[in-house]
């Protein structure tokens, strides 16, 4: 019979450890959470820093007649994230700087079409511009007086230049979506089209 107020304590003992080692178990459980959370919020930051970055390399007239002209170019991505191509716009004038303009994109253009670039890859692509032969007569004037004035701006002598404007809209995978925009001018000389400098920042960036 002595026994049995010792067998009470021995139940109530027992039954305060398991409820101190539920209570540890609980508060390592939400310490396990809580880090857990915080890892994926660092992962999160960190995929967030990663980003592609789309650029214009290579733009080149390799074709020209009295209807067309063929430009081949190459979009590489500088980043160091995957990006899509969703947009893209290319428009071509030959007019006196004085007459240029900007045109209005149409609703969703997409002349590149969809694809995507993983980081460092690049891809060539070639797209064409109708023009009227007047556009072809002074391209070729243009080039001639180049040649025989050994390399000077044949735009600023005859008072005529080709113009080249365009951008690619591209989203990473998280869906945000960034522009690269670019405007050149043609050097009939080598037929390469060249950026125009600080004076084209509003036309040639990329976001």
């Amino acid at each position: 019979m002595s026994s049995g107020p010792s067998n009470w304590w021995i139940i109530l003992i027992t039954g305060g450890q398991l409820i101190v080692a539920f209570l540890q178990w609980r508060t390592y459980r939400r310490q396990a959470q809580i880090m857990e959370t915080q890892a994926g919020i660092s992962r999160q930051g960190i995929a967030a820093q990663r980003r592609p970055k789309f650029l214009i390399r290579e733009m080149i007239l390799s074709e020209l007649t009295d209807e067309q002209l063929r430009i081949t170019s190459v979009l590489a991505n500088a980043g160091d994230a995957r990006g899509a191509v969703i947009g893209s716009f290319v428009e071509i004038q030959s007019v006196i700087p004085q007459q240029w303009r900007p045109q209005e994109a149409p609703p969703d253009a997409n002349v590149m079409g969809n694809f995507a670039l993983e980081s460092g890859e690049q891809r060539r692509w070639t797209f064409g511009s109708a023009v009227g032969p007047g556009t072809a007569i002074n391209l070729a004037n243009a080039q001639a007086v180049q040649q025989a004035h050994g390399g000077q701006d044949p735009g600023l002598m005859l008072g005529v230049a080709c113009y080249l404007r365009g951008f690619v809209v591209y989203e990473d995978e998280h869906g945000i979506r960034r522009r690269t925009a670019f405007f050149r001018r043609l050097n009939v000389g080598t037929w390469r089209f060249y950026s125009l400098g600080p004076e084209a920042t509003d036309y040639e960036y990329a976001d």
